[in-house]
């Protein structure tokens, strides 16, 4: 379900848990090649901007929008950090 269809408390709460990043990241990765080709299809910016905000493959945290790249260093710090909270 995505995090837009919840309230503004709880998608505070969402944007701290690394899981949010890891989720948006798989689906900006499923999503490519649709919003690709409705980018070959001259379709308003603001529409695909919509579509991309609506399916969270634009997460916010603190009203900034979250780049692939610092998504994947989120994972990367939570795998790394849960890994050597283990051993």
């Amino acid at each position: 379900m995505p995090i837009s269809n919840f309230g503004t408390g709880l998608q505070k709460v969402l944007s701290y848990l690394p899981s949010t990043y890891g989720t948006s990241l798989l689906k900006n990765h499923m999503l490519r090649g649709i919003i690709e080709e409705m980018e070959k299809q001259n379709l308003p910016e603001e529409m695909i901007a919509t579509v991309k905000d609506t399916l969270d493959c634009n997460p916010q945290f603190r009203r900034h929008v979250v780049s692939v790249e610092q998504m994947i260093m989120v994972m990367v710090g939570s795998i790394v950090l849960l890994g050597v909270l283990y051993l």
